[in-house]
């Protein structure tokens, strides 16, 4: 098979692609192989430019019809700015005259999964399950 060698290669850029190919769990060699690929595969794919950005054929498509029609872009930004307003105006959702909070709902779920698991353990003592229980209580009033 045949090697390849690349002088002068940035130290910078070795860690960088050292780092990748850890959390990739792949070699060294197989992360420049990929990039390689990724790379040469690249030349075949289209990108648009928008404005400032880059987007991929794929994403870009009808930013390059927006941006084409200032007309289409006022509508959809007159569309955008109208369903925030309604969003604002909305009252809160109330349970027995309160406002939901969502962040205490997902408080609340997150410390019901962990008492069941909790209690499902074996190797913690009664008192080790209530001392913890106590923590969750307090987690779920925000202490």
């Amino acid at each position: 098979m045949p090697a390849l060698q690349v002088r002068d290669f940035p130290e910078d850029v070795y860690q960088q692609l050292k780092e990748r190919a850890k959390l990739d769990r792949r070699s060294l060699s197989q992360e420049v192989i990929y990039f390689i690929m990724k790379g040469l595969n690249a030349k075949d794919e289209t990108y648009v430019k928008v404005g400032d950005r880059v987007f991929h054929e794929t994403r870009a498509s009808w930013l390059r019809e927006l941006d084409q029609d200032p007309e289409e872009r006022a509508r959809r930004a007159k569309k955008r700015a109208e369903l925030f307003a309604r969003i604002e105006a909305r009252e809160p959702i109330v349970s027995e005259g309160n406002p939901i909070d969502s962040a205490q709902l997902v408080r609340e779920g997150r410390a019901e999964r962990d008492r069941q698991i909790i209690e499902s353990l074996p190797s913690l003592t009664p008192e080790q399950k209530q001392e913890i229980f106590a923590d969750l209580d307090a987690y779920v009033r925000g202490e």
